[in-house]
């Protein structure tokens, strides 16, 4: 039988990590800024004022942008 595991990254405190394993998850903790987890950027529109605000994943180089 293969076990799924949760992965988080170190730089949670350590308790979240027992918590969860308190809770029966199996955990894995990565390192601090993990690549294995992917990368995310996200744009924000506000739609009263027609302004764009945008935000990259600090793991990689990652862009936001609103045309």
């Amino acid at each position: 039988t293969q076990t799924r595991a949760l992965s988080i990254e170190g730089r949670f405190e350590a308790r979240v990590a027992q918590e969860l394993r308190e809770r029966g998850h199996h955990v894995r903790v990565l390192e601090p800024w993990s690549d294995t987890l992917g990368h995310a950027e996200a744009i924000w529109l506000d739609r009263g004022t027609g302004l764009l605000l945008g935000g990259g994943d600090p793991r990689a180089d990652a862009p936001a942008l609103g045309i």
